[in-house]
This record gives structure tokens, sequence and C-alpha cells, in this order.
């Protein structure tokens, strides 16, 4: 259902305005998931470690998606098409006294990443500047001009951009449609917003009675 609230006033006129945009085709997200892993123990405990892999499969993803500014909103609810999630953890704990002194580690790293495996309306969908949504890329890739060099100097830059001011030192980017513009329409799929791993190494030692 949209959603109304007050504080729009106008003309010195207090008044209200819907703040959140319904969505009368809205479902609910669907979901499998597949796990595996193992817990092993060494030592009688002093070494242990985690292992687990995944794989999830997201079916009417809820996602809010992006609208033009002059329908009043700026995003939408909506069940935009289906994602795939897939990942790998690790972890390794270690005890150990020596003498006086008792030490605990901990060491963890996963690889994690997320793909869209169907996309409802166009090919790419550009949420916000510099990211966008589209099939076989991660949620939020990043979507920017690529750079391609500097103007060596003024007679290769095209008349176009030439017109505009564009001289021999400045930066040279992709011309996707090959218009001798550069705009909005240039940008393209240039990588992953998410690190290939992410990890942490913990110590702790203390004395003991």
């Amino acid at each position: 259902m949209p959603l109304i609230s007050g504080g729009n006033n106008y003309g010195g006129t207090s008044g209200i305005a819907v703040s959140n945009k319904g969505n009368e085709n809205l479902t609910w997200e669907t979901a499998d998931q597949y796990d595996f892993g193992f817990d092993l123990s060494f030592l009688k405990g002093a070494v242990s470690m985690m292992f687990d892999t995944y794989l999830k499969n997201t079916g009417n993803l809820l996602y809010r998606m992006p609208m033009h500014s002059t329908s009043g909103q700026t995003s939408m609810l909506a069940n935009i098409g289906c994602m795939r999630n897939y990942g790998v953890e690790f972890t390794l704990n270690t005890h150990a006294d020596f003498g006086p002194v008792h030490w605990s580690s901990s060491f963890n790293i996963a690889h994690n990443k997320n793909k869209l495996t169907k996309l409802l309306g166009d090919d790419v969908v550009a949420i916000g500047s510099n990211h966008a949504l589209k099939v076989g890329e991660e949620v939020g890739a990043f979507y920017l001009l690529r750079f391609d060099g500097i103007y060596q100097y003024d007679g290769e830059v095209p008349t176009p951009l030439y017109e505009q001011g564009v001289r021999a030192g400045d930066i040279k980017y992709y011309d996707k449609d090959n218009n001798g513009l550069i705009n909005d329409s240039d940008r393209i799929m240039v990588g992953s917003p998410n690190p290939d791993f992410a990890g942490g190494w913990n110590n702790t030692s203390n004395g003991m009675d």
C-alpha cells in the first residue's frame, strides 16, 4: 500500500503527500539454500577448525528500484529478478600455554560473492551515480566511465569535445557509442564493489595464577 506523511507544507498551508509509493504486484522473496561444512578438533581442543560452503538462489528479489524523480519518488520496492549467493568460510582457533602465559589465536577468511541471474526491465539499471544492476554482475557493481589515457595533442580530440573545451592534457574516456561525446550513455560495468576475500586474525594473551 502507498504511504502518506505530513510535513509537506505548500504556500504556508499544511499538507500531506505520498512518502512511499505502493506496488500492488509485490510478492514475497523465495529462496533455496544448500550448505556443507564440518568442524574438527585436535589435541584435546587446543586446535580446532571450521569449514563452511554455501549456495543460495533467491527468486523475486526485493530491491528498492530507482524511479524518475518526476514521479514524486526516487525509488519503489519491487521484485526485480533473481540472485545467486555463494561462498566459502574457514576459521582456525588455537590455544596454548607458555609457562604462566595463556595464548589464544583465531584466524578466519571468507570468499563470498553474488550475481544477478535474472533482471526485469532494462539490460542495465543505474543505481546512484556510480553503480548499476546487470545480469551476470554483482549487485551494485561499479558503473563508470573508463579511463583511456590522456589526450596528447589537440588534433586527437573529437570535434564535439573540442567545442566543449577539451584540449591536450585532459583525460580521455572510452567513447562507448562512438559519437564523439562523453556522457552518461558511455558508462560501462567495470568491476565488483566487494573484496575477493575478507578475514581477520585475533590474538589474546593473559597471565595465569
